[in-house]
């Protein structure tokens, strides 16, 4: 199969074939060449993260061009599709076929919709039933058989990736003529049964309460939505449509899904693209919090080094944010502010809450950085109000309304 080349994060190679975290495929080395040029070794050993020293050869047909011109061509084109024709490999017996939406029609390519039957449980497949997954396959234009399937997973996990079709067009739209295009909404979510919890779904209850009633309501079901059934599920349907390999393409946490299926199918897979993606190295919550002590320390410790007036009034940094810490450890602070929409919150900074909302700044929240060593010293002459801002103005709540849960 062909192995990607990694220019970011490190790499996992498992069982025969190669896991690759990366931008581009290699050209037609074998896993044990690109292994080595990777960084040696030999499939099945973790690699550390290693620049290539030779840039990589595109793929033949695959991710060779951008979709240039393709907004305009769905425009075009919208509703126009033709029904597509499943492969004359498939196995239709294993097909249950569906008409396609909209969203589907709108590309204008001949298009196969459709479900596939799989065991909710797959260790005992007759104890809890069956669930019916969903997949999208967008045929090849040109003449001929297709050159290969490209399987593009969303990652997530919750999103669709049926739903989120136009960024399988983004990447792909270009590669239709001759390679096919299969989109499959991993169990739980989309059109393959997605989980409908009302309170978690739409927010209407406190978290907490919200879970536990989802768990409930799952009951034995709950556990039967991890990667390794949707990766059984994935290899299900690339049976019944008859593909004996696919190109598999995914990122974020769509690397957790490529993880599970190429340990375990690793045979049925031609070539692997694994954009920034989520995986086992990132279970490793000892080595990932070591990596935040250090990371986080040293972000406000230069963030601060840099400003003229941080620097000028905080020497010494590391031990501001340490002293900070232990302060609220000891003693949180608790009070009411004004958020960045003037609205007055409610809000608890205990060392979790310091530690993860105002410093570890997960979803861009970075104006917190120049400001918490002062925020902190106005704690320490007695004014709690700075740190209670940064507070609210971050102030995040694990309850809202997400719609349709497909």
């Amino acid at each position: 199969m062909k192995v990607l080349r990694s220019r970011s994060l490190g790499v996992l190679l498992g069982g025969a074939m190669t896991i690759a975290v990366i931008t581009a495929l290699g050209g037609s080395a074998s896993a044990a060449d690109a292994t080595n040029q990777i960084g040696g070794g030999s499939p099945g050993a973790a690699v550390g993260l290693h620049r290539p020293n030779v840039l990589p050869r595109p793929l033949p047909g695959l991710l060779r061009r951008p979709a240039q011109g393709l907004s305009l061509q769905v425009r075009q084109q919208a509703l126009r599709a033709e029904p597509g024709q499943l492969p004359e490999s498939a196995n239709k017996a294993a097909i249950e076929p569906a008409a396609c939406p909209d969203g589907a029609l709108a590309y204008g390519l001949p298009v196969v919709c459709g479900y596939v039957p799989v065991p909710l449980d797959w260790s005992h497949p007759g104890k809890l039933g069956q669930i019916k997954i969903y997949f999208e396959l967008y045929r090849h234009t040109g003449d001929g058989p297709a050159e290969s399937a490209i399987l593009n997973n969303y990652g997530g996990p919750g999103g669709a990736t049926a739903a989120n079709r136009w960024i399988a067009f983004y990447f792909f739209g270009g590669n239709l003529d001759t390679h096919d295009l299969l989109l499959i909404d991993d169990r739980g979510r989309g059109l393959s049964g997605a989980i409908d919890c009302p309170e978690l779904q739409h927010g209407t209850a406190p978290w907490a309460q919200a879970e536990a009633g989802c768990a409930a309501q799952l009951g034995q079901t709950a556990s039967r939505y991890g990667t390794g059934e949707i990766a059984q599920d994935t290899d299900a349907v690339r049976a019944a449509l008859g593909y004996d390999q696919v190109d598999y393409f995914a990122w974020s946490y769509g690397g957790a899904d490529i993880e599970a299926y190429a340990t375990r199918f690793g045979d049925h897979l031609r070539s692997v693209v694994a954009d920034s993606p989520y995986g086992s190295p990132g279970l490793d919550q000892f080595k990932s919090n070591h990596a935040r002590i250090v990371g986080e320390r040293r972000m406000v410790r230069v963030d601060c080094m840099r400003s003229p007036t941080c620097s000028a009034d905080h020497r010494f940094p590391d031990a501001e944010l340490d002293l900070l810490a232990w302060r609220i450890r000891n003693h949180p602070v608790e009070g009411d502010a004004n958020d960045a929409n003037g609205n007055s919150v409610h809000v608890l900074i205990d060392e979790e809450t310091l530690l993860n909302s105002l410093v570890a700044n997960p979803i861009g929240n970075f104006t917190n950085t120049g400001e918490l060593l002062a925020a902190g010293a106005a704690l320490w002459r007695g004014d709690p109000a700075p740190l209670l801002r940064l507070g609210a103005e971050f102030h995040l709540t694990l309850e809202f309304d997400g719609g349709d849960p497909t």
